[in-house]
């Protein structure tokens, strides 16, 4: 019982990045497509700047992860490189900068959490993803757990 279970564990072990990075990457394109395909007629909040910097960069960020995802089985670290990035991109860190601080978002904080949170999602699957990938990462998750620091 120990054994299967142990094979379990190594096989869920390279898998989980893999799925993680897909799940992500599936999650930006269908969130990336509600964005684009909204034309925003009717609305006065600057549509085409919200789909250049949301977007765009999600759309790019998750063929990015989608791409690392093809690539973990082949070579795992720039697999692993490619999702991480993938990650970065897909996170609304453009629309963030453009703004140019953090306060002129309180206001937007009803907004930005409804219109942001799949777009958070998906580049939370796609890093996680991408940081599962690397041996390193995964021992210090282990010590965390060993320490009882995490379930």
């Amino acid at each position: 019982m120990k054994k299967t279970f142990y094979g379990m564990s190594q096989r869920l072990k390279i898998r989980a990045p893999i799925i993680l990075g897909l799940l992500g990457s599936i999650v930006g394109l269908l969130y990336s497509y509600v964005v684009m395909s909204d034309n925003g007629d009717g609305c006065a909040c600057d549509w085409p700047i919200i789909q250049a910097f949301i977007g765009w960069p999600l759309i790019i960020g998750s063929v990015i992860g989608l791409a690392g995802c093809v690539l973990c089985p082949l070579a795992r670290k720039p697999g692993g490189i490619f999702m991480l990035s993938g990650a970065i991109l897909a996170s609304p860190l453009t629309l963030l900068l453009v703004i140019g601080s953090w306060q002129n978002l309180g206001s937007l904080i009803f907004f930005s959490v409804l219109f942001f949170a799949p777009s958070y999602f998906a580049s939370m699957l796609l890093f996680l993803g991408g940081l599962l990938v690397f041996q390193k990462t995964r021992r210090i998750i282990k010590s965390l757990h060993d320490g009882g620091w995490i379930p």
